[in-house]
């Protein structure tokens, strides 16, 4: 199919390619998690944490166990940072989910993705990372080939999720 050089043929391109571009976007956020869910896993891994149970009541014998599920910003990016971020992204597909936008247009959208593979991806999770990082830069390159195709049209804010 041959697309005419006009603005109209810029519409149908764009209308053409929002799918997939979209469910590019997906794809990579799931991968995010999957990244996310193997880094937790991999982060606790030979770790002391342990809970018991110990003879005095008050007395505190699980300070590992609370040491490693401590909410400072540091233990938060340790440990659940790929996780949060996927969880954040596939929010922006399902509907249920979707009180919280992170973006409303192809070009924050590439910018999310750009941000997402670099602090959620590339660094976690060895080639499993790698392979999710790249796939948010193609979700990154497709959002920005839509921005600059999609600039007239109505659907060029991204309102609606991919999944009722």
């Amino acid at each position: 199919h041959e697309f005419p050089q006009t603005a109209d043929g810029c519409a149908e391109m764009a209308n053409a390619f929002e799918q997939p571009t979209r469910a590019v976007g997906f794809a990579a956020a799931v991968a995010t998690v999957v990244v996310g869910i193997v880094h937790a896993v991999n982060s606790f891994r030979g770790s002391t944490a342990s809970l018991r149970w110990s003879s005095k009541f008050f007395d505190e014998a699980n300070e590992s166990f609370a040491d490693a599920f401590l909410l400072t910003p540091y233990q938060l990016a340790v440990h659940w940072q790929p996780l949060l971020l996927g969880l954040l992204a596939l929010g922006q597909h399902i509907k249920v989910a979707h009180t919280w936008r992170v973006y409303s247009s192809w070009p924050a959208a590439a910018i999310w993705y750009l941000v997402l593979a670099f602090f959620g991806n590339l660094g976690f999770s060895g080639n499993l990372g790698l392979i999710s990082g790249l796939m948010c830069l193609l979700a990154s390159f497709l959002s920005l080939c839509m921005s600059c195709l999609d600039r007239s049209s109505s659907s060029s804010t991204l309102t609606e999720p991919l999944f009722p």
